[in-house]
């Protein structure tokens, strides 16, 4: 599976931070290098910014040192309820529909995608709300005139829709 950037949230105008961060490296949605590039970014638009971490986590990450530098990152950026309230889900649903929208940009084929899209599923401890398009889930097709393919592409373009719909509804 490839791995989430920066500009990935960007192009589609979502805010992350530390928490971001964070939850997209727990889910291995990021490498460990986002936090490379996320501190680089804060030094660049903050140039009065004196904090040795930030500063350390601006040099290269050594991927032997991943417990040190999540540690890092909780105890100096992430609040303690953070873990504890709605914070943690909102992220995890911002960076998966980030990382479900690269999959669909990217793998144009169906089957392929349907594919990559549950082993993504298994990754992520298999959310509920995503049973809907999984391929090797029962789904109830009803009286519908479309291939299981196109059915679990309609219900994956739903849900893209619904969470984009939910997570810039919350965000103003």
């Amino acid at each position: 599976m490839k791995y989430l950037k920066l500009n990935d949230f960007e192009n589609m105008k979502l805010q992350y931070n530390w928490n971001t961060i964070y939850v997209g490296i727990y889910y291995n949605m990021f490498s460990l290098h986002i936090m490379t590039d996320y501190a680089c970014e804060l030094l660049v638009n903050n140039q009065n910014i004196n904090d040795n971490d930030i500063i350390e986590l601006a040099w290269e990450i050594e991927e032997t040192k991943q417990e040190r530098y999540l540690k890092l990152i909780k105890d100096e950026y992430l609040s303690s309820s953070f873990f504890h309230n709605l914070e943690w889900e909102k992220e995890f649903r911002k960076v998966r529909y980030v990382m479900l929208c690269k999959l669909k940009q990217t793998i144009s084929n169906k089957t392929d995608l349907l594919k990559e899209i549950a082993l993504f599923y298994d990754s992520i401890g298999y959310p509920e709300d995503m049973v809907s398009f999984i391929n090797y889930m029962p789904q109830e097709l009803g009286n519908s005139n479309v291939s299981p393919e196109d059915y679990l592409i309609e219900n994956l373009n739903l849900f893209l829709k619904n969470e984009r719909e939910d997570m810039y509804s919350n965000s103003k």
